[in-house]
């Protein structure tokens, strides 16, 4: 039997294997090609939300400031409404909360009816302790003359200038409410 020599890498190199290159194709360069996946075309009947994204602006003045509450901010400017005059943005308002301040995502001291944008993950998957502490502070601020409506996350990302109109007539479409 004929003894078959190997010649082994040295140490630390990877083996090359015929026919395939050492590097992926691409790799190293800057520039990047995207292909679009499904039929041309489609893109223009992806729903469009009527804000659109927050801008750079929005972020830095209100710092934790979320993408459904942009869109009850951007629909209460598209109603007319003038920040720092006909309401507040992260209002604080007294008593409710583990200090003694709570804050309200929008505060309309004139009309006093406060808007909370309700997260679907915050508001209602983390349990029932959470919906009850929503509940409780509606009704510590109604006590006190102030009116909260809830308006739901995917609610305000899907048509804001309607559930606002809503709001500030003092109609609430939340599933909080419903539940109540």
């Amino acid at each position: 039997m004929a003894k078959i020599r190997l010649k082994l890498p040295r140490r630390g190199t990877i083996p090359r294997l015929p026919g395939l290159p050492r590097e992926p194709r691409g790799f190293g360069r800057s520039e990047a090609t995207i292909i679009p996946r499904g039929m041309r075309g489609l893109e223009q009947f992806r729903v469009q939300e009527p804000a659109g994204e927050p801008p750079l602006w929005w972020l830095e003045q209100y710092p934790g400031g979320t993408k459904p509450e942009w869109a009850v901010f951007w629909a209460l400017l598209q109603l007319g409404y003038h920040p720092e005059d006909d309401f507040f943005v992260h209002a604080q308002l007294p008593g409710v909360g583990r200090g003694f301040d709570s804050q309200v995502d929008f505060l309309l001291p004139d009309l006093r009816i406060a808007i909370e944008v309700s997260g679907l993950y915050w508001h209602y998957t983390l349990g029932s302790e959470r919906q009850e502490r929503d509940l409780f502070r509606l009704l510590y601020f109604a006590e006190r003359g102030i009116q909260v409506i809830f308006i739901d996350e995917d609610d305000a990302l899907r048509d804001p200038i309607y559930y606002v109109k809503e709001a500030v007539l003092g109609h609430d479409h939340s599933k909080l409410r419903a539940a109540v």
